[in-house]
């Protein structure tokens, strides 16, 4: 336990481990007080005076003249979104004549977490949501036909482009309590903010999928983040 606590800090008290000789190094009084030194440093810097997150950030520049914060401040449902989705829209030529956003999102991932914990309860269940850029709209999408015995809770998901008004498959990974499924809906352009439920794919190979990506309308890849199953001892963490 010990080595392993050691090993742990040795990743921020490598400049300071580097300054000392071979045998300051071997001494534990010198290597308590780089660890003092050190943790005192990161609980002012990083705790005590913790300096605020910026608004958002883009490499190429300033932020508020490429991007646009989404907020759904009435019910506070937009927060802990996982994956966002462009839904495209073409015309019989292939050209693109409109992009909007579709977002998955789980307010109850601080009781739900398949990756990190806790598995406490499955309630209330994720939701997805519709973001038109042209007017900063959000609207909520409801499952049409999704089973009421099912959990619902997006991590991954992507839609595959509209063609000259034609519906779009939409699959999204969904981290239930029986296991990890990828579920398939479809939207239809003229009704948006209703994903109609297809079906429920299953397979032994679902161990853990993260992101998608569809290579056509009826087919993907899926990320696994892990290849280990899901463990009890996750919700003791």
């Amino acid at each position: 336990m010990t080595s392993a606590w050691i090993l742990f800090h040795d990743v921020f008290l490598s400049r300071d481990v580097l300054s000392l000789n071979q045998a300051d190094i071997t001494h534990p009084s010198h290597l308590q007080a780089v660890v003092f030194y050190r943790s005192g440093r990161v609980a002012w810097n990083h705790i005590l005076t913790a300096p605020s997150l910026p608004d958002a950030y883009y490499i190429g520049g300033n932020w508020t003249s490429h991007c646009s914060v989404i907020k759904d401040p009435s019910s506070n449902d937009i927060n802990f979104c996982e994956d966002i989705s462009f839904l495209d829209h073409h015309d019989a030529h292939g050209t693109l004549t409109d992009r909007l956003d579709l977002l998955g999102c789980d307010p109850n991932r601080k009781a739900w977490n398949t990756v990190m914990g806790p598995l406490r309860n499955t309630n209330p269940h994720g939701h997805l949501f519709l973001y038109v850029p042209s007017t900063s709209a959000v609207h909520r999408v409801t499952l049409k036909g999704y089973p009421t015995t099912h959990d619902f809770h997006p991590l991954g998901m992507e839609i595959y482009p509209s063609r000259d008004g034609s519906s779009s498959n939409l699959l999204i990974v969904n981290h239930a309590r029986a296991q990890t499924t990828i579920e398939q809906f479809v939207l239809d352009p003229a009704r948006l903010t209703e994903a109609r439920y297809v079906r429920t794919l299953r397979s032994p190979y679902f161990v853990s999928p993260n992101a998608m990506a569809l290579t056509c309308s009826t087919s993907f890849y899926a990320l696994q983040m892990d290849v280990e199953p899901r463990s009890d001892t996750i919700s003791a963490v």
